[in-house]
């Protein structure tokens, strides 16, 4: 992300640099919410599943998403109540 991020945003495209975080996490939600669905409704295994939901690895914002929404998964207990509870 960070070598992205330096090569990306800078000079005129600097300003755009806010919205990444923004975008990441739109797209790393809605791929998560797939791989969620996918392996734990479905019981399709994660190997699959990921490797369906990149797509060959085409789409790096899908991508970048996806793995960000696994780690917070992994590491942070009860995310999604945290997240999307009042």
């Amino acid at each position: 992300m960070r070598a992205r991020r330096a090569l990306c945003f800078t000079g005129d495209n600097a300003k755009w640099a806010p919205l990444d975080d923004l975008f990441l996490t739109m797209e790393g939600l809605g791929q998560w919410a797939a791989f969620a669905w996918t392996t734990r409704g479905r019981g399709i295994d994660t190997g699959t599943a990921v490797r369906e939901l990149r797509r060959g690895g085409r789409l790096w914002s899908q991508d970048e998403g996806l793995v960000l929404f696994l780690l917070v998964d992994r590491l942070v207990p009860d995310w999604q109540s945290r997240a999307f509870t009042r």
